[in-house]
């Protein structure tokens, strides 16, 4: 009803009247003009009623494919800019994200097919993210121009003046998945409700000022915001959450978080803010990783724990309060096979390959095991605690 037959439309800023709607010729959802369209585009054309509608359009180009992006436009005169408006203005701003690249293929074999000949299998993409692969793109570069790549390597080894039992525990690095729910001081799961768009979340009356904290990152349905502050009843987000949430969902924080503190500029001690106890969490030695008051990741070593108290090296400066996060960590038998170590530094956060030969028994009946790190990981050594692959 709203386009009939005689109706004038703007297409492209190009004048036309409408011929006849549902033409024999054409289908239910077509429209006969009186004339040839002109335009450049086929496809995304907005029609607008009148000849007298001002018709006006901007392309942005530039932008970072599968990003999501708001726009907003205003008109200047020669005295001011007037207000801004945006696509879904008064209410909630809407984003568009232009297409996305494709992901990664979803597997790849290579394979000899002669002396001359070899053979790349692979399979379609696991996200097409939006518009279909029409082609891949294969390279190929032999050894000589390749850039060599040298791992690193290092060995751990199990020494006793008996034989060797018990367990090495592994850690590396302070990554962790975001699988931890975000819980109230009484361990009650907390519920989050935030609308597309906003930067504030809603936590359903949970008070969780003494368990969040600004600049930590956080999950909620499926996307990764950052905390600005924490309120009450709400919490602050740094960016929008592009999608909101459907109605009521869990949150999730780094695994490794092992709980709160207030640290105090000069001090070396820090208390728990909940009262967890922290004995079964920690020993004298770990190194932990906490923020200070700009935000910066600084690393504190552990000298003693009394339940939910913990002494520290060095002495912290700058007040704030800030989540403590441990190294991930994974457990294997001291007698472990090659197979068995190896499948379990390659469970670590961070590290995308890794190749273990195990050597023993010594005359300790310990045992060596070579590991080499066959893909980047980022780090040239373990000079910094943020990064060093340790076993105790």
């Amino acid at each position: 009803g709203t386009i009939t037959e005689g109706t004038e439309v703007l297409i492209e800023n190009q004048q036309m009247v409408v011929a006849s709607i549902n033409d024999e010729n054409c289908g239910a959802t077509c429209l006969t003009m009186d004339r040839d369209y002109m335009g450049a585009k086929v496809s995304g054309m907005k029609i607008y009623l009148g000849f007298d509608v001002k018709q006006y359009a901007f392309s942005i180009t530039g932008l970072n494919p599968g990003v999501p992006y708001f726009v907003r436009v205003a008109a200047t005169n020669e005295k001011s800019t007037g207000p801004f408006s945006f696509v879904g203005y008064p209410s909630t701003p809407i984003s568009v994200a232009p297409f996305d690249v494709p992901s990664a293929v979803s597997w790849t074999s290579l394979s000899a097919v002669s002396n001359d000949e070899i053979r790349l299998d692979y399979g379609r993409p696991l996200s097409e993210n939006g518009s279909p692969a029409s082609k891949y793109h294969v390279e190929i570069a032999s050894g000589a121009n390749s850039v060599e790549y040298q791992p690193q390597i290092l060995s751990i080894t199990t020494e006793a003046d008996t034989t060797v039992s018990g367990f090495v525990e592994l850690s590396i690095g302070y990554k962790s998945g975001y699988d931890l729910l975000i819980s109230a001081e009484d361990n009650e799961p907390s519920r989050f409700f935030v609308e597309a768009g906003s930067r504030w979340v809603d936590t359903n009356g949970d008070d969780l000022s003494s368990s969040l904290h600004p600049k930590e990152t956080i999950l909620i349905a499926d996307e990764l915001v950052e905390v600005v502050a924490v309120y009450a009843d709400r919490i602050e987000l740094r960016e929008c959450h592009l999608r909101g949430t459907n109605g009521n969902v869990f949150g999730y924080r780094r695994a490794n978080y092992i709980g709160s503190a207030i640290l105090m500029s000069g001090s070396s001690t820090l208390v728990e803010t909940n009262g967890r106890n922290l004995e079964y969490l920690l020993k004298p030695g770990d190194i932990i990783q906490v923020y200070d008051d700009v935000g910066r990741e600084k690393y504190l070593t552990i000298t003693s724990i009394n339940g939910s108290t913990v002494d520290f090296t060095p002495i912290f400066e700058g007040t704030t309060s800030s989540p403590m996060h441990v190294k991930e960590k994974v457990v294997v038998p001291a007698d472990a096979s090659s197979g068995v170590m190896e499948a379990a530094i390659a469970s670590l956060p961070g590290v995308d390959s890794v190749e273990v030969e195990r050597q023993g028994p010594n005359s300790s009946d310990g045992f060596t095991w070579l590991i080499t790190f066959s893909s980047h990981i980022g780090v040239d050594s373990c000079s910094v605690p943020s990064w060093c692959l340790s076993a105790s």
